[in-house]
């Protein structure tokens, strides 16, 4: 997954309010996607799905109500 492509994104998005507009006008995923590869980023559908199931899997377990996983050695 290229997640350090994705927090690239995040941050230029972050820092540029003139991007952040330009991404928000993509009107699909398929046409966002190719905005963004065409801006050098090197992002697919692939890695935007994997990071929406770990951000899942992440909420999951910060609501969960079960305790800690001890250490398995002493």
């Amino acid at each position: 997954m290229s997640r350090d492509q994705l927090l690239k994104l995040v941050n230029a998005a972050e820092a540029n309010p003139r991007l952040r507009r330009h991404l928000r006008q993509a009107q699909s995923w398929p046409q966002w996607l190719d905005l963004v590869q065409r801006l050098g980023f090197r992002i697919h559908a692939s890695d935007l799905l994997e990071a929406q199931r770990s951000h899942q899997a992440a909420r999951c377990l910060e609501q969960s109500q079960l305790p800690p996983i001890r250490p398995l050695a002493p």
